[in-house]
């Protein structure tokens, strides 16, 4: 609150090993519904920051280069959906709801028995019999790309929200840098730049979003970026979240960063070093200041709001 952040993105996460255990899933989700859920939207309504709930790890996992996954086992599917429904059932209606985030990060790469947007549609439905306004969030395939954008079909259902997950240039963006490799005299390349032999810089990032902003106009679509981040060592990450948070203020998505003190790896509060090398800033980062910036933008629109 203190940042004037006015949106978080909850995310219910454990393992792999755990997420394709049906007794040991069971007991997690269990908890999160019983116990987590409840507690943090009864923060975000006392400090005024919505919640977006988001199923970051769904009954089997969502990536179908692991076999089985969810989209080939019909029992976790109902599983899935039913879910749904139990938080649905729970939760309309709270205050600081904003929204259910389906799947994280779907992964579709082979022939499956249910496919990532078929079990998305299944779920929304199923929500929208029990709550008919709430937003819910689709993600996109492999990841949740922009790229594939191109192919994505809108659902048919009131107040559905269409989020991307921005990591572009992936090879900036979460390179491990180890103080190794420092000694060794490597170095990172900085933002703008060029990676993989290819210049990058605001425009080329405004390029890469072009089938997001594309389908956004096309279907008069509303677009949420539920991630977006560089590692904390990587020259010009300041620099990098400024042009991301400008073209999604341009385009008006709704944006949330990844993370808020899930991993030293993202956390905008360390200075920047090499991988594991953690060091609280005494000061703002960069980063965060760049970050502050945007949050800035809200205060500003509750004061036009108001005027």
């Amino acid at each position: 609150r203190d940042w004037n952040v006015n949106l978080m993105r909850l995310q219910l996460n454990t393992s792999e090993a755990i997420a394709r255990d049906p007794l040991r899933y069971r007991k997690f989700i269990d908890e999160k519904i019983e116990k987590v859920i409840p507690n943090v939207l009864d923060l975000g309504r006392k400090y005024g920051i919505a919640i977006i709930i988001d199923l970051h790890t769904v009954p089997g996992t969502a990536n179908s280069r692991n076999n089985p996954c969810l989209f080939d086992d019909e029992e976790r599917v109902q599983f899935f959906i039913r879910i749904w429904e139990r938080i649905a059932v729970k939760f309309k209606g709270h205050p600081a709801l904003y929204g259910y985030d389906l799947i994280n990060e779907p992964n579709e790469q082979r022939p499956v028995r249910f496919g990532y947007w078929e079990v998305q549609r299944l779920a929304a439905e199923a929500i929208r019999r029990i709550d008919p306004e709430t937003p819910i969030y689709i993600e996109s395939n492999h990841l949740c790309s922009p790229y594939t954008y191109p192919y994505l079909s809108p659902l048919k259902l009131k107040n559905i929200i269409y989020q991307l997950h921005s990591y572009d240039p992936f090879v900036y963006t979460h390179t491990r840098f180890t103080e190794k490799d420092r000694k060794a005299g490597k170095t990172f390349p900085s933002y703008p730049g060029k990676f993989l032999g290819a210049n990058w810089d605001f425009e080329s990032l405004k390029a890469r979003l072009r089938p997001v902003r594309e389908f956004q106009l096309r279907h008069q679509a509303k677009i949420y970026v539920g991630e977006f981040s560089a590692v904390r060592y990587a020259p010009g990450a300041a620099r990098w979240l400024e042009d991301v948070i400008s073209l999604f203020e341009e385009y008006g998505w709704d944006w949330s960063y990844h993370a808020f003190r899930e991993s030293k790896t993202w956390d905008v509060e360390y200075e920047g070093g090499s991988y594991k090398d953690y060091v609280k800033a005494t000061a703002p980062t960069g980063r965060l200041r760049a970050l502050l910036e945007g949050f800035r933008k809200n205060h500003q629109q509750e004061v036009q709001k108001h005027e």
